[in-house]
């Protein structure tokens, strides 16, 4: 192969790398309608100026293939290819250092179905980190405190008073059973509740948990009474949820 038609094929693929990481700048400022607003001005600048600059070296790569300067040219991208990476991880810290938002998003660097990273970068540069109901349990993670009026720690609105002997229906699950974020009157263990006077509905959901910790629940708690009904609301995010060891705070895990 020919110097001139090596240098025509080097520049062709700087043309496209260039077009298409303008085309990813746009996409990712939500130009078309179809991104995900990744970045904003700053971001679109920064991605797209970077297209422009390769757009332009495979242009003139292309433009003077035949000559000297093309060789300058091909070293050129080389060099930048080797900096550039080193630039990008300096500015990305420079932009979390100083706070910049859309660089301190967890989505960007960790999964929140199952890495305990997404959930410690949060904590970490948010100011107002989502919370699950609860406080710190030794064996659960979170959990919400028993009182006088909540012996069990359940997601209740109104006292009641325990009584182990009689029928019950015991609810199990994540926030979908708890329903911390409806009526209580809207929860699905009180609409069963009024479905079924004759038994006592019980709620032992929580926000946030995984399926590890749905079951040490269950297990610390359902032999307190006498032949229960059980009921499980289960997602497949539960699932998901047992391979972390940190949430909103430590959690409990199995391993195998």
């Amino acid at each position: 192969m020919s110097q001139a038609r090596a240098f025509g094929l080097l520049g062709a693929a700087e043309v496209l790398a260039g077009v298409a990481l303008i085309l990813g700048a746009l996409w990712g400022a939500g130009w078309f309608g179809s991104g995900h607003g990744l970045w904003g001005s700053a971001g679109l600048i920064l991605v797209g100026g970077l297209g422009a600059l390769i757009l332009a070296l495979g242009v003139c790569t292309l433009r003077w293939r035949r000559t000297a300067a093309a060789a300058n040219l091909s070293l050129l991208a080389v060099s930048w290819l080797v900096v550039s990476p080193l630039m990008g991880e300096v500015l990305l810290r420079g932009a979390i250092e100083l706070g910049w938002e859309k660089a301190r998003r967890a989505g960007l660097y960790a999964d929140p179905l199952g890495d305990d990273l997404f959930y410690q970068l949060e904590r970490l540069w948010l100011q107002d980190v989502p919370t699950v109901a609860g406080r710190f349990d030794p064996v659960l993670g979170w959990s919400p405190p028993a009182t006088p009026d909540n012996p069990l720690g359940l997601m209740e609105g109104e006292p009641y008073i325990l009584d182990p002997e009689a029928p019950a229906v015991l609810f199990y699950g994540d926030s979908f059973i708890a329903g911390a974020s409806l009526p209580e009157a809207g929860r699905l263990p009180r609409m069963l509740g009024r479905l079924l006077p004759d038994r006592r509905v019980y709620n032992f959901g929580v926000g946030g948990f995984g399926l590890d910790q749905i079951y040490l629940r269950f297990a610390a708690t359902h032999r307190g009474f006498r032949r229960p009904l059980l009921v499980f609301g289960l997602l497949t995010t539960d699932l998901d949820r047992s391979v972390l060891t940190f949430r909103t705070g430590p959690k409990p895990y199995f391993v195998l």
